[in-house]
């Protein structure tokens, strides 16, 4: 580990002991918080990737008890936008992007989930419930964020045609998004 002015220089085995004194605390502080235990794995790997760029703390406890409450803090933040952005694109009647190919920012930056189902959770449903004309431009839009000329040009179709199977793509996951909350 590198010296930093908020961390110490300490050997491997020393690393060791101090991350599996602490990963768990870690692990348990998100875990209560109400993150599913594979998020909060993730997020204190996360955290001990950063505490390994910087440095051991001096006063861990105290650092990493700040770090964890920073993470969490962000990682809620990113997820809330990623929901309205899904959400907005679920909802949308795809009128926004007859004006200006160009504007897709409010449905494009799509990650993760809205009502409990990721976007990778999402477009798999999607490639089966789909077909690959409607999917790929689907695929391209939220994956890949190309706007309609990007994606009318990479599929050799005309933009009208990218605007239809996008169309014909959010009509299906609205149903499916409402059959989920039928069944519920």
């Amino acid at each position: 580990m590198a010296d930093s002015r908020s961390g110490v220089r300490i050997s491997k085995e020393d690393w060791e002991t101090f991350y599996w004194e602490y990963f768990p605390m870690v692990r348990d502080y998100f875990v209560s918080k109400k993150l599913a235990p594979v998020d909060a794995d993730d997020l204190a790997q996360e955290l001990f990737k950063e505490l390994a760029r910087r440095g051991t703390p001096r006063d861990p406890g105290t650092y990493i008890r700040a770090m964890s409450r920073s993470m969490l803090s962000q990682y809620r933040r990113s997820k809330a936008k990623a929901s309205t952005r899904l959400h907005k694109y679920l909802c949308n009647t795809g009128k926004s992007d007859a004006g200006d190919a160009n504007s897709h920012e409010a449905d494009v930056s799509v990650i993760e989930e809205i009502e409990g189902t990721t976007l990778e959770e999402l477009m798999r449903v999607a490639s089966g419930k789909l077909s690959p004309r409607c999917f790929e431009p689907l695929r391209l839009r939220l994956i890949e964020h190309l706007d309609i000329k990007e994606i009318a040009h990479r599929m050799a179709c005309s933009q009208p045609a990218v605007r239809k199977r996008l169309e014909r793509a959010r009509q299906s996951l609205q149903q499916l998004r409402q059959q989920q909350e039928d069944d519920e």
